[in-house]
């Protein structure tokens, strides 16, 4: 099943706050600060006001599902390894590539 190209433009939005999200969260962590922990709680709410219109658009819980959740699993990484330089090993490594095959195959 094709997804219409809206569901990745409603996914694409919700990735965006959601990856501000956890570079935000990141910062509370490390930085208790009141206005970091409404500013994620901001970010993470407008990521989840995007993603029920991808559901809508896509019609499929197991595929959207899958992508966002996929895309989600490499955002995180990607902030920590590149942004916060925090490290994993070659086995998580692994695991993220496998995970990245798996979201191109459900997106055929």
């Amino acid at each position: 099943m094709r997804m219409p190209p809206q569901v990745y433009l409603f996914l694409l939005g919700s990735l965006v706050f959601y990856a501000g999200g956890e570079y935000v969260s990141k910062l509370y962590s490390l930085n208790q600060n009141c206005r970091l922990f409404m500013l994620a709680v901001f970010m993470y709410a407008v990521n989840s006001a995007l993603w029920l219109p991808a559901l809508s658009a896509g019609k499929s819980l197991t595929i959207v599902s899958t992508i966002w959740n996929l895309s989600y699993m490499m955002t995180a990484p990607f902030i920590g390894l590149v942004l916060f330089r925090e490290g994993i090993t070659g086995l998580q490594g692994l695991g993220l590539v496998l995970g990245f095959v798996a979201m191109i195959l459900m997106s055929l």
